[in-house]
C-alpha cells in the first residue's frame, strides 16, 4: 500500500546502496510514494529520486534527519527529470521505463 511521508530537512543528499539489498537515502524532504516495487522521493535539492526493485520495505524514516532506510532487491536507482512530474510521472514509473 502506498503512503506519503513528509520530512522536514534541508541538508545535502546521499544515496548509499549496499550489495543491492540495503538502501540508505539522506537529504530527503519527502517520500512521495512507495510500495514493494518502488520508492519515489524528493530530495532537499528538489530532485525526484526513484529506486526500483522487488520486495522493498521501508525500515526507517527519520523525520529529524531526512534519512530513509529500505531493504529489498534493488535493480535501479535514478533521478527523474523535473518536467516528468508534470507529465504523468507515475504512469511512466509503472510502465517499466
Amino acid at each position: 500500500m502506498a503512503e506519503q511521508v513528509y520530512i522536514n530537512q534541508d541538508s545535502k543528499h546521499d544515496v548509499l546502496l549496499y550489495s543491492r539489498r540495503n538502501l540508505t537515502l539522506t537529504g530527503i524532504s519527502s517520500v512521495d510514494f512507495y510500495d514493494e516495487n518502488s520508492i519515489c522521493a524528493t530530495t532537499s535539492e528538489g530532485e525526484i529520486l526513484v529506486a526500483q526493485g522487488t520486495g522493498i520495505t521501508l525500515s526507517d524514516v527519520s523525520l529529524d534527519t531526512g534519512t530513509v532506510t529500505a531493504q529489498g532487491e534493488f535493480n535501479a536507482v535514478y533521478y527523474e527529470a523535473q518536467q516528468a512530474k508534470k507529465s504523468g510521472f507515475l504512469k511512466r514509473l509503472f510502465s517499466g521505463r
